[in-house]
């Protein structure tokens, strides 16, 4: 039995949610905090256990879902209750996380 880096990582990033939403009292937008901390959730479990079992996976796919929800929870900071901003500011943030990682890594790098 191993310690994977990446699940540690995943449950410093969802602590990091839950304390920004104690920071706010609790008054954020909810099914952003809920929709965004089980996709990750599932996201980091399913590509976690594919790469123990295959070591030809791509980490950018891990490395964009990591900063794809750190930029998620930077979001709900910025306060705005209305829902189609925050519906924007969750695809701005998931694009993004994608995004910035595809474009600075190349597949080679691990």
């Amino acid at each position: 039995m191993r310690i994977k880096s990446n699940g540690i990582f995943g449950l410093v990033a969802i602590g990091i949610m839950f304390f920004i939403a104690s920071e706010k009292k609790w008054d954020i937008p909810w099914g952003y905090f809920v929709i965004g901390t089980i996709l990750y959730s599932i996201i980091l479990i399913a590509l976690t256990n594919d790469y123990s079992r295959k070591s030809s996976g791509d980490p950018r796919l891990i490395l964009g879902s990591h900063l794809a929800y750190l930029l998620l929870a930077g979001g709900m900071t910025l306060g705005y209750t209305d829902f189609w901003v925050n519906f924007g500011i969750f695809l701005a943030a998931i694009t993004a996380g994608f995004a910035i990682t595809f474009m600075l890594l190349d597949r080679s790098s691990k």
